[in-house]
């Protein structure tokens, strides 16, 4: 959002980049003519809303290097998998290993970053982990692979919260020690530019991507300012009304999703 109304500025006024600055930047002052941005307020319009959308772990296929039936585990090099991710099947191109069956769901346990043990649910995963026994090495090369249900244990959602808000943006536009309070070169000329670029087919298409809505141009207002002593330096004054979408994401978590069903015959309530 704010590169895109600093460029809408900068091609507004003809300043270099360098001489539109944001007001709570900390950089000297531009030498010759510079524009002041600042976003005064920010407020909520209406209502915002949340989006839950499952979050897939997807990666691709993991080597299995080596299998120890002694500690039931499974030598995955950097697996980057954690405790209770799943389900994950096990592909083999022979045979596999005791204990352990194709096309079938297993949880992870993180023995270590190249260790994996495998158990048959989720809670068995965290609650009291008791890996799956494992008779043999089988034969072939092991692989251990995602599917479409695939979740990181403890961030399986992501939810979502989005809305509008409504700014107020003020522009402050400042001729310099040597500048001038005529023409278009002077800050009412330069914030007069600002104003008139607002409605430029490339503007507008840029601030539409940043996904900012200009509602209001005020007047551009002169306000002369004393520089030094006996001197005054020119400066003009804009404040934009403007809309702009607001959104924060946060992962979550759940155990399990479910369907309720009623059926009235019996008042039975089923959950499937």
């Amino acid at each position: 959002m704010e590169d895109a109304i600093h460029a809408w500025v900068v091609a507004g006024s003809g300043l270099p980049a360098a001489s539109v600055r944001w007001a709570q930047q900390t950089d000297p002052r531009p030498a010759g003519a510079y524009i002041s941005v600042r976003i005064r307020s920010l407020r909520p319009v209406g209502q915002d809303w949340v989006d839950v959308e499952d979050l897939p772990l997807v990666f691709a296929d993991k080597a299995v290097s080596a299998v120890s039936t002694a500690a039931n585990t499974l030598t995955v090099t950097a697996h980057g998998l954690l405790t209770g991710d799943g389900p994950v099947r096990l592909t083999t191109t022979g045979t596999a290993p005791g204990g352990l069956a194709l096309a079938t769901d297993y949880w992870a346990i993180r023995v270590d970053e190249n260790t994996l043990q495998l158990v048959a649910t989720f809670l068995g995963a965290i609650e009291t982990p008791a890996p799956i026994d494992i008779t043999s090495a089988g034969t072939g090369a092991h692989a251990i692979v995602d599917t479409a249900d695939t979740r990181s244990a403890g961030a399986e959602v992501t939810a979502t919260a989005r809305g509008v808000r409504q700014m107020t943006i003020s522009m402050q536009a400042f001729a310099g020690p040597d500048g001038t309070g005529i023409g278009s070169t002077a800050p009412v000329g330069l914030l007069h530019g600002v104003a008139s670029a607002a409605v430029l087919p490339s503007r507008t298409a840029a601030m539409q991507v940043a996904e900012v809505g200009i509602l209001s141009l005020g007047p551009v207002q002169s306000i002369d300012g004393k520089l030094g002593l006996g001197l005054f330096e020119p400066r003009a004054l804009l404040e934009v009304q403007a809309s702009a979408s607001a959104e924060m994401v946060e992962t979550a978590t759940y155990i399990e999703r479910t369907e309720a069903t009623y059926v009235e015959d019996g008042d039975v309530l089923e959950i499937g």
